[in-house]
């Protein structure tokens, strides 16, 4: 997409279905934020550009990080995944680093607004307690759609899926009614 960036690479959601893991890996890698500082400093310079980045994403916008520390050290665990059914007590649900990103971004002159538009992984953002983020993207990098993917209703088919149960679905899903009540703009939450 033009006038997009990509800041991250990998994904440890380890969904049965997705190829992600495959062909990006499961430790997720970023760019330095200096890297996509000056990236987006130059799109500014184009001559088509009107002031909006359209997405500074990657295979799953919101992770920045290694699902946790001991990935890092011993690598992936082999008897279970990051997310799902249940988050692994290791994971360390933190998007500091993609928050100061992204006002870093909004702070460079000549940006209007910077969106969102890769997919979320709500269930990753249901696990950072600040809740810090889930503001920040509500108030400023909603486009007017967020995309999130409950993929199915139905605890057992997710089950094999290798993705949340519903329920977590449906506390982001009030969580993103009560952010969006709060906020002058209209969003809204887009199942894909």
């Amino acid at each position: 997409m033009r006038f997009s960036v990509i800041h991250n690479r990998g994904c440890f959601g380890a969904c049965n279905f997705c190829s992600l893991a495959f062909h990006q890996g499961r430790i997720v890698t970023s760019r330095s934020p200096e890297s996509v500082v000056r990236e987006v400093t130059e799109l500014t310079r184009h001559p088509g550009f009107k002031g909006y980045i359209h997405d500074v994403g990657g295979p799953t916008a919101n992770f920045r990080r290694p699902a946790c520390r001991k990935q890092m050290k011993a690598g992936l665990c082999r008897n279970r995944a990051c997310l799902a059914p249940e988050p692994c007590p290791n994971l360390d649900a933190d998007h500091t680093d993609y928050l100061l990103l992204l006002r870093r971004l909004r702070a460079i002159p000549g940006i209007k607004k910077i969106f969102i538009r890769s997919g979320i992984r709500f269930d990753y953002m249901m696990q950072d307690k600040s809740g810090e983020f889930f503001a920040e993207l509500v108030k400023y990098h909603v486009s007017g759609q967020l995309k999130v993917a409950p993929e199915h209703c139905v605890n057992g088919v997710l089950d094999e899926m290798g993705k949340p149960h519903i329920e977590v679905y449906e506390r982001f899903r009030q969580n993103m009614r009560t952010s969006t009540e709060n906020t002058v703009r209209s969003s809204t939450w887009c199942p894909i």
